[in-house]
């Protein structure tokens, strides 16, 4: 290794030293800023500051948290000895807390203790062979870590200030990445926010129940970051149907995969429980959910499966939920517990906005209340619609009154008696024998009416005709 900065370098040695200890900055200070991983950054760092230190052994705490240190990077801790024995451990964590709670560069010779015992246990101090020097790392005015060095003993006294003045620069490079770090995480989370917003905005956006399936489907797999996300919905009984797959604009239903999701997503939802397939078969699973898992594994290349019922909280009873999400991944990342807490997230939006969509769909005559519904709103609220219904329907009634024309019917009891009246006797009383005309009919003056047989006139007649006889 090229030699630390002291005092025993001099000329153009001296230069070239310096050159490189700025070249080595610039580069920890360009990867600040970058967006690597922690391990890398720390490590970086680590093997450019030993580097220029020429020491043989380093390490980078961060808190977490909780507040406890947890090893960033470490760099040939082992050949330090710090587990040579308990005495030696303990005392060095005593005095990375007290780094800790009082962050200031400093140093500690080696076989040397800071302050005195406490209660039996071992003072804080440096038991190993080697010089230790730590700065702390600072961000919004607390300790966010720490930065250890373990230096040859036989360094120069009056190198350590230039040493530790060093490890305080690469620490304020630390604090600016662990900063840049907060903000990136932070603008990552308004992200998540920002499409968590406009997904809950437009699953809502509609009460059809195929269109809130394809938002579902399609926003819910940029927002999980998935390969695959399918909407089912439960039809009339216990049968399952696909409605949406992301990435799909048709659904091809004589599909043998649609088939065998529609069949496996059946029993998952009579079983109600959350199915999560990431490389293991699970033989404790109901007998219909195993075998229709094998089934959809056997024609899918799925890597990790998930399928979430999606049961509203507005079911009562005991029937099986309404709908479920399948999610897919073909290359799942090692810790898939981030994809599955995202789709958490997507399915409680999920769930209102198709339960919303399969109520709306179950609505009787709805063709005929939707046109309805729009003229009330046109008028201006319900108030306002049924006080102009009243008057639109008095308005009607009086115009059929009053242009609708109608014969007058009255029953009533009475006797009919004609317009003229006259009263006809005959010259005797008798029986009548015949009528010679008809009701209704007219009849001329002098004219025949009816036959009357009357016995007191036959009598007389009879006695008539005996005196006739009796003259002659």
């Amino acid at each position: 290794m090229n030699a630390a900065p002291n005092t025993q370098i001099g000329g153009p040695d001296l230069e070239q030293e310096r050159r490189r200890i700025a070249t080595r900055l610039e580069e920890i200070a360009r990867l600040s800023e970058s967006n690597v991983p922690a391990g890398t950054f720390y490590g970086e760092m680590l093997k450019r500051l030993l580097e220029t230190l020429a020491a043989p052994a380093g390490g980078v705490w961060a808190r977490t948290p909780q507040g406890n240190l947890q090893l960033q990077y470490q760099i040939n801790l082992k050949e330090i000895g710090l587990d040579q024995s308990e005495e030696v451990r303990a005392s060095h964590e005593e005095l990375l807390r007290q780094a800790v709670t009082q962050p200031r560069p400093f140093h500690v010779p080696p076989r040397s203790s800071v302050g005195a015992r406490d209660d039996g246990k071992p003072p804080a101090g440096n038991l190993t062979n080697y010089l230790l020097l730590i700065a702390p790392i600072i961000v919004n005015q607390q300790c966010a870590g720490l930065i250890e060095v373990w230096q040859n003993a036989n360094r120069p006294s009056q190198a350590i200030t230039g040493y530790l003045q060093f490890m305080t620069y690469m620490a304020e490079l630390s604090s600016r990445y662990q900063r840049n770090q907060v903000m990136g995480h932070l603008t990552g989370q308004q992200q998540v926010w920002t499409q968590l917003e406009a997904f809950a905005r437009q699953v809502h956006s509609s009460l059809h129940p195929t269109e809130v399936a394809y938002q579902v489907a399609n926003e819910g797999r940029r927002l999980i970051e998935c390969d695959r996300l399918s909407v089912v919905v439960r039809q009339y009984g216990s049968k399952a149907r696909v409605e949406a797959v992301s990435g799909a604009d048709v659904v091809e239903r004589r599909s043998n995969l649609i088939r065998l999701m529609q069949k496996l997503s059946e029993p998952v939802i009579q079983w109600g429980e959350k199915l999560v397939f990431n490389g293991t078969r699970d033989d404790s699973l109901p007998p219909r959910v195993l075998t229709a898992l094998d089934a959809y594994l056997a024609e899918s290349n799925s890597k990790l499966l998930v399928v979430q019922p999606l049961r509203d909280e507005r079911e009562t009873g005991k029937r099986p939920s309404r709908s479920a999400l399948v999610m897919e991944c073909f290359e799942p990342p090692a810790e898939p517990q981030q994809l599955v807490a995202r789709l958490d997230v997507v399915a409680r939006h999920a769930t209102s906005a198709l339960y919303n969509a399969v109520e709306h769909r179950r609505i009787p005559g709805r063709w005929v209340w939707q046109p309805l519904a729009k003229v009330q709103d046109g008028i201006g609220g319900k108030a306002k619609a049924i006080s102009a219904v009243a008057v639109g329907l008095v308005s009607f009634l009086v115009a059929v009154l009053l242009l609708v024309p109608y014969e007058l019917e009255m029953d009533s009891t009475g006797k009919l008696v004609p317009w003229a009246r006259r009263v006809v006797y005959p010259p005797a009383a008798g029986q009548v024998l015949e009528f010679k005309v008809d009701p209704g009919s007219v009849v001329p003056e002098k004219s025949q009416l009816a036959v009357l047989n009357s016995p007191e006139l036959f009598e007389k007649y009879l006695e008539l005709e005996a005196a006739i006889e009796g003259t002659h």
